[in-house]
């Protein structure tokens, strides 16, 4: 009988995966766009870091978009090459088309694509994907692999202290935290994913207090599986947060990850979130 077709793995650059990463377990990334005006860029392929956030503090607003259609079946037809499965885990589907524009490549590639909607953002899709390259190496058939991120994909978490909501208000993004909005003027949100859509988890007076509650917030989960904190230009707090969280994770580092320029403008400059999966 013939062996277990070989399954790889697919996302897009707002799982936040770190490169080595990347080229450790063999993922293929699919940025997305970032626009400012006219110009357009693949999410941090084109523009340094440096380059973004100077803009962002000058003020401007930039706009994201989608990957093309083609460019998602071209990263499909090449997991997909000789024979073998797919699975392509983007960020959720309240937050981006993107995973509708992936069902549709999925259709038009030959090979067997499973397209999944990680109901998450940053590394809390991160997790899932480097999840599914750990089992696609153990051998695990593109099934098994589904059914271990729709299970686990449950579990996965990414509360963060939000400091300027209008990045939120711009592009839409609130969800059901929309009815709490004008309420929170001079107050800082810490806001998160629930079953793909923005709910709002606490609000804080000041940043400070923010990050000590973000902190509480991600002990009181119980054991935790993964973890790491991310941040949007804002390394100092996150390693402060990574420092509180030491006690929850003995004897193992806490990866500090920075946010990717779409994800970014997702949750705005100086958000510090912690991306974890619960233990079973």
């Amino acid at each position: 009988m013939p062996g277990p077709r070989r399954v790889r793995v697919v996302s897009d650059s707002t799982a936040d995966l770190p490169e080595d990463l990347v080229v450790q377990w063999g993922i293929q990334v699919v940025p997305l766009r970032v626009h400012f005006g006219e110009e357009t860029f693949r999410d941090g392929l084109d523009m340094p870091a440096e380059a973004f956030h100077a803009r962002l503090a000058r003020g401007e607003f930039p706009a994201t978009s989608q990957p093309p259609l083609g460019v998602l079946r071209r990263a499909y037809e090449q997991a997909t090459a000789g024979g073998g499965d797919a699975i392509a885990i983007h960020l959720s589907s309240r937050l981006s088309g993107t995973y509708q524009a992936a069902l549709l490549a999925a259709e038009q590639v030959d090979g067997r694509v499973a397209v999944v909607d990680s109901g998450q953002l940053s590394m809390a899709v991160g997790w899932l994907v480097l999840a599914a390259a750990e089992a696609a190496r153990e051998g695990r058939s593109l099934d098994e692999i589904v059914g271990l991120v729709e299970e686990m994909k449950q579990r996965a978490w990414v509360p963060a202290l939000i400091e300027n909501l209008e990045y939120f208000r711009r592009g839409g993004r609130i969800g059901r935290a929309q009815a709490v909005v004008g309420t929170l003027l001079g107050i800082r949100a810490i806001l998160a994913l629930q079953g793909g859509e923005t709910v709002l988890v606490d609000r804080v007076r000041t940043r400070q207090a923010g990050l000590r509650r973000l902190v509480e917030r991600v002990a009181a989960l119980g054991p935790l599986e993964r973890i790491c904190v991310v941040h949007a230009n804002a390394a100092e707090d996150a390693r402060r947060v990574a420092r509180d969280l030491a006690p929850i994770w003995p004897g193992r580092e806490i990866r500090i990850v920075p946010a990717g320029q779409v994800v970014t403008i997702h949750v705005g400059p100086r958000a510090v979130g912690v991306a974890c999966v619960r233990a079973r």
